[in-house]
């Protein structure tokens, strides 16, 4: 009797936690620009809520110079909130303005120090037309998470480029008709350390339209970049979620600290510890796989030295 009682709860929280939002769809594909026009790779399908990552690409030969910028993208994650759309998109995310004969991104108006020049283009229909429409924004104060690995060959693409290397990197929205920078509803983080090959630049966007990254100085002004080091203990909601099988969990501590991040079953049962170890400040992103547990709903918890979050997630098989 028991079991069946649990069985039918958590069938009940898994029903009702999928009817709050009919998860929309999103094709996806990746494109180049240069001079020559632009080449598209094949297109991917992915709904709300579920994680895209950039994967081989073999750029046709007109375009073989921007095959290095490309590789320096591979392995990113891109996501949208679910609960970010009321209707199905298509998002061409287009590699843009850059040099045929040798692979960097041109100047254009005030880029002159651009080492990230996406514009993500988005198309919803009209009348049962796909119609362009931009700047697209998200609802329900929702975000597009784009988290581009800081593997090497990034590291490398920032160091060619900026004078003081992956420190004065930062991102903003650039509006190409008034040749200005807009940081409003976009914000990022850095890796900690910020040399962490395994680390991410994690990118939220509040609406899509072009999406620049250069030298902070010129980007950023005087002293508009947001700080990287967090003003408080936090704990953000895993994405995806729900997850199969694994979820990308971000926390964020604003001193030095020591730092336990653990997952339990509703029964509060500890089934995985994530973390445990000193921590400086900054913010992290940690992998969880429950590909050894069964579908359900877990609760995640964080503790440091001042403060203990938890937050609840759910595994669908």
């Amino acid at each position: 009797m028991k079991k069946m009682f649990y069985i039918l709860f958590l069938l009940f929280i898994s029903s009702s936690f999928l009817s709050l939002h009919a998860q929309h769809n999103i094709s996806i594909r990746l494109g180049v620009n240069c001079s020559s026009g632009i080449v598209y790779g094949p297109s991917t399908d992915i709904t709300e809520g579920t994680l895209y990552t950039v994967g081989d690409w073999t750029i046709p030969s007109a375009y073989a110079s921007i095959q290095p910028i490309y590789d320096a993208i591979k392995g990113s994650t891109f996501q949208l909130e679910s609960g970010a759309l009321t209707e199905d998109i298509q998002i061409d995310w287009i590699l843009y303005n850059m040099s045929c004969t040798n692979g960097t991104y041109l100047p254009d108006g005030s880029l002159t120090e651009v080492v990230f020049n996406g514009y993500f283009l988005v198309k919803h229909q009209v009348s049962g037309v796909w119609t362009p429409q931009e700047p697209y924004a998200f609802n329900n104060n929702k975000s597009a998470i784009l988290s581009i690995q800081n593997t090497s060959a990034f590291q490398s693409l920032i160091g060619n480029v900026l004078t003081g290397g992956a420190l004065q990197l930062a991102f903003s929205y650039y509006a190409k008709s008034t040749n200005t920078f807009t940081y409003s509803g976009l914000t990022y983080t850095p890796p900690s350390p910020i040399d962490d090959p395994n680390g991410f630049w994690v990118l939220r966007a509040a609406h899509f339209s072009n999406i620049v990254g250069g030298n902070k100085n010129q980007i950023t002004g005087v002293n508009d970049i947001v700080n990287s080091v967090p003003t408080e203990f936090g704990l953000k909601q895993n994405y995806p979620n729900p997850f199969n099988p694994s979820t990308l969990i971000e926390y964020s501590i604003p001193e030095k600290s020591y730092v336990e991040l653990n997952v339990y079953n509703i029964l509060g049962v500890k089934v995985a510890n994530l973390v445990k170890s000193s921590k400086e400040a900054g913010i992290y992103k940690v992998e969880f796989n429950g590909s050894e547990l069964s579908s359900g709903l877990y609760i995640y918890e964080l503790k440091t030295n001042k403060a203990t979050i938890s937050r609840k997630m759910l595994l669908l098989k």
